[in-house]
């Protein structure tokens, strides 16, 4: 089983609503499943506010 850590790998998505989207639960399962050290996120986001959040998270490496 593999042993996540501070430095996972970090994925996610921008949606609107999000709370009820099952994709955190899915995702998450398939990376535990491969064996991938991996984490996934999603975050509330309406359309017309997607510029800065793309932009942070293009920062990311």
């Amino acid at each position: 089983m593999c042993q996540q850590n501070f430095r996972s790998t970090l994925t996610g998505s921008f949606s609107t609503p999000c709370d009820d989207n099952p994709t955190v639960a899915m995702i998450e399962a398939a990376y535990q499943h491969h064996d991938i050290d991996a984490r996934y996120t999603k975050c509330d986001v309406k359309a017309d506010g997607l510029k800065d959040p793309v932009a942070g998270a293009g920062a990311v490496e």
